[in-house]
């Protein structure tokens, strides 16, 4: 529990006081942090902590068997998690996890599902964005699902990977990313469609995230929510294994502007001054 949402640790701290709790007043309690709901987190709380969330492999790791089942609008422990609990010794450790994310869910934001500049990997992104499963491992560069479309950047390529991947996303300004769409893409394919119209109706999200290399593991920091300068939207070529291949580049434009620090320390290149 990395304590990157306080749902879950809310639900879970409230049944092992009173083994269950319905589903108003498990809102009430989320309201209390200041934290946000609706129907989309709800069913993401669920599917997490039944475990349907996960990949099979995911699954085992958890132990295969779900913490908590919803029925009738009330949250209850699932009989296996309840045998759990029921051992001293297990569940003041388990509580002592819940203590501790609780203490790191501080530094996030209640009302928001993602925290400014704080890092995040590609699942914990499935999850906060209340996707039904994990499509961590299928989402490469970006993955347009649902009504979301999560844009992971490294933005320094390592110099051993193939032209082929070698996309030249970046930093334009502190304001303006330009960003390449995976090849082989045109502007009229369906995918890039998606973007270009849910950005302009504002009825798609796209959070970016970028982490400078790979040197920094999995986790990426979150830059905010981006919507595409359609006036930029340009169809170009890159090589390919065989030859070129058609790749559509465009700016976003960030809703907030990268703080200079964190702007210099990404591209290593200073601002001039004017």
């Amino acid at each position: 529990m990395n304590g990157q949402r306080i749902h879950e640790l809310v639900l879970l701290e409230s049944l092992i006081k009173s083994n269950n709790i319905n589903l108003d007043q498990f809102k009430k309690k989320i309201r209390s942090y200041d934290g946000y709901v609706d129907n989309n987190v709800i069913n993401s709380v669920i599917n997490v902590l039944s475990l349907n969330f996960y990949t099979a492999e995911g699954k085992d790791k958890y132990g295969g068997k779900g913490i908590v089942t919803f029925r009738e609008d009330e949250f209850k422990m699932s009989k296996s998690f309840e045998t759990l609990i029921k051992n001293e010794q297990f569940k003041e450790l388990f509580t002592d996890v819940i203590r501790v994310a609780l203490s790191k869910n501080k530094e996030y934001i209640q009302n928001e599902r993602l925290t400014l500049y704080n890092k995040y990997t590609r699942k914990d992104v499935c999850r906060l964005l209340d996707w039904d499963t994990d499509n961590s491992a299928t989402i490469f560069g970006y993955k347009v699902y649902q009504d979301t479309c999560p844009i992971f950047v490294t933005y320094s390529k390592s110099s051993d990977i193939d032209n082929n991947v070698k996309y030249e996303d970046q930093f334009l300004n502190q304001r303006i990313f330009k960003w390449y769409t995976r090849n082989p893409r045109k502007i009229d394919s369906p995918e890039v469609q998606k973007i270009l119209s849910g950005s302009e109706s504002g009825s798609m999200k796209i959070p970016l995230f970028i982490k400078k290399s790979d040197d920094e593991g999995k986790d990426f920091f979150y830059m905010g929510m981006v919507a595409v300068d359609k006036s930029s939207v340009v169809q170009e070529s890159m090589p390919g294994k065989t030859g070129a291949v058609p790749v559509v580049t465009m700016n976003f434009v960030l809703n907030n502007s990268v703080p200079y620090d964190k702007y210099v320390s990404i591209t290593d290149v200073p601002i001039s001054a004017n």
